[in-house]
């Protein structure tokens, strides 16, 4: 796998990453979207909330800490907001069911090329 990748070898989980690095690519996420396709996340950086609004479909959350270990989970509707999770450093958004079989205390190995 080459590029922006996610990955959990504990529960053989695989996954491109679409970076959101910035205020105006955090604001924007997944809104005005048709879908997030299967394979694919989308990491918030330095972020620590996220809202469905203007969202046409399901998704799932992981709030990560600063080790990228999960502090929680949840599957968020459109036009519903998240959980504010203390020590939540950075967020990623899957599609509905991506996230499964992972749980809370999973570490995420997630590799960014800069």
């Amino acid at each position: 796998m080459g590029g922006n990748y996610v990955e959990c070898r504990d529960k053989n989980f695989t996954a491109d990453i679409e970076l959101a690095d910035s205020f105006l690519k955090r604001l924007k996420g997944l809104m005005f979207r048709k879908e997030m396709p299967k394979g694919k996340v989308l990491l918030l950086e330095h972020c620590n909330s996220v809202h469905c609004c203007f969202m046409k479909f399901t998704i799932d959350v992981l709030y990560l800490d600063k080790n990228y270990v999960i502090l929680y989970k949840e599957t968020l509707k459109p036009w519903s907001i998240g959980k504010i999770t203390a020590g939540t450093k950075s967020v990623l958004e899957l599609s509905e069911g991506q996230a499964e079989f992972l749980e809370k205390g999973d570490k995420l190995d997630i590799f960014i090329q800069k």
